[in-house]
């Protein structure tokens, strides 16, 4: 009788334990002790190297990053987000099988190198590159993507070039996308507005398309 009433004890306590892991999750993945880790990760996926400022998880109340840079010397492209916010949280995500919700991108910037010098990079749009395109693994070379989708919409974005001197050429900016994917057999409708990099002109449009690879079913989330 004893015996059966500590494994009982032991099975409650196992059970709540595991419900406070579950519970506090999303908190240990948004501290920094685990951020190295998981940038680490995802970095292994990737031709270039993600940084990551801060960010907040949650089970239901959605995911938020900020301070996002993208650089890939290999392929001429730094990509630098001031915010992103993802509508879904953790469970959602697991559950939806590729169905994102909504996604903005805040006050993102995207630099376009003009010359193989990629590692010349003065200005503070710049920072120094992570890596040099040799010390890129193998394995993260042509990296397939699995198809999601969803709502994404870009707030004022910018494009810029920069020469191998670093100096950088404003393109486009006050750039805005609303970009829709319902679904993996639906177009990709989109809307979007931006002004030149010399406020000279603006060009705005909307429209859709129809992706070959939309046949493709959305990778479910493990």
């Amino acid at each position: 009788m004893k015996k059966s009433r500590i494994v009982l004890s032991l099975l409650a306590g196992l059970l709540v334990t595991g419900l406070i892991i579950i519970g506090l999750l999303p908190a240990i993945v948004s501290s920094d002790m685990l951020k190295p880790f998981v940038i680490k990760q995802v970095n292994r996926q990737l031709a270039g190297q993600l940084q990551l400022e801060s960010w907040s998880v949650r089970w239901f109340g959605g995911i938020e990053g900020q301070g996002l840079v993208y650089d890939s010397p290999s392929d001429g492209l730094l990509a630098q987000v001031a915010e992103i916010r993802i509508e879904k949280g953790l469970w959602g995500l697991m559950v939806a099988g590729g169905e994102l919700g909504s996604v903005e991108i805040v006050d993102p910037a995207m630099v376009f190198f003009l010359s193989d010098k990629t590692t010349t990079r003065g200005s503070q749009k710049t920072p120094s590159p992570t890596q040099t395109p040799d010390s890129i693994p193998a394995e993260k070379k042509g990296t397939f993507f699995p198809v999601y989708y969803g709502k994404l919409n870009i707030i004022n974005g910018s494009i810029l070039t920069a020469a191998a001197d670093g100096n950088e050429t404003v393109v486009a900016k006050n750039l805005n996308l609303i970009l829709n994917a319902r679904g993996p057999e639906s177009p990709i409708t989109y809307r979007f507005s931006a002004e030149s990099g010399d406020s000279s002109g603006q060009a705005s449009g909307e429209g859709h398309h129809l992706l070959d690879c939309c046949t493709a079913r959305p990778r479910a989330f493990p």
